[in-house]
């Protein structure tokens, strides 16, 4: 690979709590560890409930959710709740909200509902992303996402290699930033790259931890000015989609909270009902800006479809602060040559330190154990409830799932072992570079 590149993003399908009231609420327990027990689901609602009204107006902070899905086949269309652990949002610092789950659906095989409660933003605002668990070939991406009520109703899908939709676990995360929020890092030694340095401060432009995302939903067209998109460097800053070609993208992130910076995070998700799958392909790193590459095709073929990129710098994938959080790319690079490498076999190595980040100032650590199949450890951050998502990266036809990770408690931060398995369009196991994002909400006030 002749020049360094980025790394870029999966989710949760929503229904609206009247639905949920309507069709009778199931409830899921889950045993230590982390495994659900049996559901209970419970008599259908005597009576119709008043329709909440959906919102008209964006929420003037940001709003947020995740979730992991640990029932690959629950019954159709029965609400199951997740156990605490494995979900989050910003409602929970909401009083009127405080006490509401997240909600997950399964509306036929492969298809999935995630409802956020109080989270709705008007419009298809904001993005949403979605990654599969398992060791199986299986890749889920987000649909749509939308309000209904007050939560925010995210449909997702799970597919095989082969394009044929099968039921899977997975893990989920909607995102909205107004445009006038800006990221903060708080926590002691908020950013580390491997080399003991952190970002500028004294409140110069590019202090501000660098947070984006776009959705791009006119993927034929040559240039696409972002409707849907949040920019850290503010509201007026044009976020331009390029198609260099079919399937092909570029995006340019101007301005110096995005030129010369590392340590970054790119998660990317094909939209839409569509077989394809999305992923960074790369970036530039200009004296003004970052360009960022794109990727989409289905099995072996480069195909147009809507996409969806989020990016994090010096900050977690979600628009809060004091959020623990470990990032890394999986490519080690050969010195002096600007060539891009998987890890040795069998070897653990520090990741890559242009394109790691952690918030507890550790040094993050990959493990290449077998073809296609990568343990990423991320020290001191680990708590639940915690979020994990992942990308293929580098080019547009394989796709990574989450295998697992180790389960930290909910006392002392703990370390962090993320299994990822990685296929070709064939479904086999297969090297690949990809991007890893983890998160722990546990500071948060609730």
């Amino acid at each position: 690979m002749a020049r360094s590149r980025g790394l870029v993003p999966v989710l949760v399908l929503v229904l609206a709590v009247g639905a949920v009231a309507a069709i009778g609420l199931g409830i899921a327990t889950f045993g230590g560890n982390g495994s659900p027990r049996a559901a209970s689901t419970g008599p259908a609602a005597s009576r119709t409930p008043t329709p909440t009204p959906t919102p008209t107006a964006e929420p003037t902070a940001p709003v947020w959710g995740f979730v992991r899905s640990d029932e690959v086949a629950p019954p159709l269309g029965v609400a199951r709740t997740p156990a605490p652990f494995v979900q989050a949002g910003s409602w929970q610092s909401v009083a009127g909200t405080r006490e509401a789950s997240a909600t997950v659906i399964r509306r036929d095989t492969g298809h999935y509902n995630v409802i956020f409660p109080g989270v709705g933003v008007p419009g298809g605002r904001g993005v949403a992303v979605a990654s599969a668990i398992g060791e199986d070939p299986v890749s889920c991406h987000t649909e749509t996402w939308t309000p209904t009520g007050l939560a925010e109703e995210v449909t997702l899908t799970c597919r095989s290699p082969a394009g044929t939709y099968v039921d899977s676990r997975f893990t989920a995360l909607f995102t909205f930033a107004p445009a006038s929020y800006r990221p903060s890092s708080t926590l002691p030694d908020a950013y580390f790259r491997g080399r003991g340095t952190n970002p500028p401060t004294g409140g110069q432009p590019d202090s501000v931890p660098p947070y984006m995302y776009l959705r791009d939903d006119a993927p034929t067209e040559a240039l696409v000015q972002a409707g849907n998109f949040y920019n850290v460097v503010g509201p007026t800053a044009p976020l331009a989609i390029k198609r260099i070609g079919v399937g092909h993208y570029s995006i340019d992130l101007i301005g110096p909270a995005y030129s010369s910076r590392e340590g970054n995070n790119l998660q990317v998700n094909a939209v839409g009902s569509t077989p394809a799958g999305c992923n960074p392909l790369g970036r530039d790193e200009l004296a003004d800006r970052q360009t960022i590459f794109v990727g989409c095709a289905v099995g072996e073929t480069w195909t147009d479809t809507p996409f969806v990129l989020l990016y994090a710098n010096q900050h977690a994938m979600i628009p809060a602060d004091n959020v623990a959080f470990g990032h890394a790319f999986s490519g080690q690079e050969v010195e002096a040559t600007g060539k891009i490498v998987q890890p040795p076999l069998g070897r653990t190595v520090n990741a890559w330190d242009k394109y790691t980040a952690s918030s507890a100032g550790k040094v993050n650590t990959v493990r290449h154990t077998s073809a296609g199949t990568y343990e990423v450890t991320f020290p001191s951050v680990g708590r639940v409830p915690d979020d994990v998502q992942v990308v293929a990266y580098g080019e547009p036809t394989h796709r990574c799932a989450i295998g697992g990770w180790t389960l930290p408690g909910a006392g002392t931060p703990g370390d962090v072992t993320v299994t990822i398995v990685c296929v070709d369009p064939r479904g086999a196991r297969s090297d690949t570079q990809f991007s890893l994002a983890y998160l722990s909400a546990a500071a948060l006030p609730s």
